[in-house]
């Protein structure tokens, strides 16, 4: 299963785990890194992403779900303050 890591613990971290990459790059210029790539896992339509968020310490399930708004054009957005936990935000994808 791939998976993508994001979170804090001084600053902000990412780890990317695709175990049958199709394609990956990643450029760095003028400071600015920009990283891209395809896992050949998973279906469209059949097939599904695994969110996981790590909550604010103290704050419910209920709270949370009351600060996700509609940004139109099918999304949802929320604002989750930066914590000290590596894997504060975990999508998983199957092989």
């Amino acid at each position: 299963m791939g998976d993508n890591q994001t979170g804090g613990g001084g600053s902000v971290q990412w780890l990317i785990n695709s175990p049958k990459p199709k394609r990956h790059e990643s450029k760095h210029e003028s400071g600015t890194v920009l990283q891209s790539g395809a896992d050949s896992g998973g279906e469209e339509d059949r097939d599904s992403f695994t969110v996981t968020i790590r909550l604010r310490q103290g704050q419910s399930i209920d709270d949370f779900i009351r600060t996700v708004r509609d940004v139109g054009g099918g999304k949802v957005a929320f604002d989750l303050p930066i914590s000290v936990y590596a894997d504060q935000i975990s999508i998983h994808w199957p092989d």
